[in-house]
């Protein structure tokens, strides 16, 4: 809160004059990044005719991130103009 006094000690009239500004800006981002991965692997040996082996898998990932800001800026300014 801004306070002032102001005196006038002749029989002139004066005036004044306040000028007030007030500003308020605000800025938020926000963002993700996903990724994801499926695979399969097979593979087969055979050494002897009909009797051979086989193995199977299956594989995934996922990674993932976040990101949030906000930037506030205050200005405020008083001015007096006698």
């Amino acid at each position: 809160m801004a306070t002032t006094n102001a005196n006038n000690n002749t029989d002139a009239e004066n005036t004044i004059e306040f000028n007030f500004t007030y500003i308020e800006s605000r800025s938020s981002t926000w963002s993700t990044t996903h990724s994801w991965m499926v695979g399969m692997r097979v593979s087969a040996s055979f050494k002897i005719p009909f009797i051979g082996g086989l193995e199977v898998s299956t594989y995934g990932e996922f990674s993932g991130s976040y990101d949030w800001g906000e930037t506030i800026t205050t200005e405020k300014t008083l001015e007096t103009i006698y």
